[in-house]
């Protein structure tokens, strides 16, 4: 015969048992919907060479586009054209360190930042991501202002 004290020991381990078993019996059949996410998202690849707006030389055979203080950044220039195959070369490059097909790429930036968007898996971003020449990546995403108090001008 069982005493009601070892009795309300097995009763307390049983129920301790099954609140731990059943989490973990209900995961291992949740598993195969807990893959890897492989959908494409936008994400926005940022390079570590200066844009066309900063750039003040330092590749071979290519001088300054950086505009003097108070001037415009003039894109059309010959300089800032060969500057900007330059840097969509480097672009291609850093797809390919990567393993990543250069088709990925979706829009370049070459003028006021350096870098490019793509088409990639979270797997593929964090892999470029590590890229010696990538500054940063992130999820493109719509962003919307928010303000708490309305402006004190109105027009």
């Amino acid at each position: 015969m069982t005493s009601p004290r070892r009795g309300a020991r097995i009763a307390a381990f049983a129920t301790a048992a099954t609140v731990v078993v059943s989490p973990l019996a209900m995961s291992a059949t949740a598993a195969p919907e807990l893959q890897l996410d492989q959908s494409r998202k936008t994400y926005i690849v940022q390079l570590d060479d200066a844009p066309i707006a900063s750039y003040t030389g330092g590749v071979a055979g290519i001088p300054a586009t950086k505009p003097a203080k108070g001037e415009k950044v003039d894109t059309e220039s010959r300089n800032a054209r060969a500057y900007e195959v330059h840097l969509r070369n480097e672009h291609a490059k850093a797809l390919r360190r990567a393993g990543l097909p250069t088709e990925a790429k979706v829009h370049e930036f070459t003028v006021a930042l350096n870098g490019f968007t793509a088409d990639l898996t979270a797997v593929e971003a964090a892999k470029l991501s590590k890229s010696p020449d990538v500054v940063q990546v992130w999820e493109d995403e719509i962003r919307y202002a928010d303000t708490a108090t309305p402006p004190t001008t109105s027009g």
